[in-house]
């Protein structure tokens, strides 16, 4: 048998058929995971998000891992109400989310001996005297 370029091109564009098919199992087979199932209403909630950022400030909360506890620490007027969301990236169902309450000295605790160790997106959003805050932080629970 003889090979020709004939031959040549058209195991050439099996090949590529083939790769190509390949590919398209591997993408159909691949689960797609949303960090939230309403993350168009919450992207139309962006600019609010933003300006809650904005009037926190950078300073004015301190996260703390000690023990079986997060503490936070409030600097100033201490929240009427706040509510903390941590979020595992690599696993959604060890999300929790938690209703802070703090003590007069703007100090509040949280128990984290259900959580599993590793890193956390910590989001505390809170309502107080001088309007409405958010803050996120990155935390590791040892």
């Amino acid at each position: 048998m003889k090979f020709s370029w004939g031959t040549g091109v058209t195991l050439t564009m099996m090949a590529f058929i083939a790769l190509m098919a390949g590919f398209m199992i591997k993408a159909i087979q691949e689960q797609e995971q949303l960090v939230a199932e309403d993350y168009y209403a919450q992207e139309l909630r962006y600019q609010e998000r933003l300006d809650k950022l904005q009037h926190a400030g950078t300073d004015r909360v301190a996260f703390q891992v000690e023990g079986d506890s997060l503490l936070i620490a409030f600097q100033g007027d201490a929240p009427a109400r706040a509510t903390l969301r941590l979020q595992r990236p690599s696993d959604e169902r060890a999300d929790r989310a938690y209703e802070v309450l703090c003590r007069a000295d703007g100090r509040c605790a949280v128990p984290v001996n259900d959580l599993l160790r590793g890193m956390y997106k910590a989001e505390l959003e809170w309502t107080g005297p001088s309007g409405t805050g958010l803050v996120e932080e990155r935390i590791v629970v040892p």
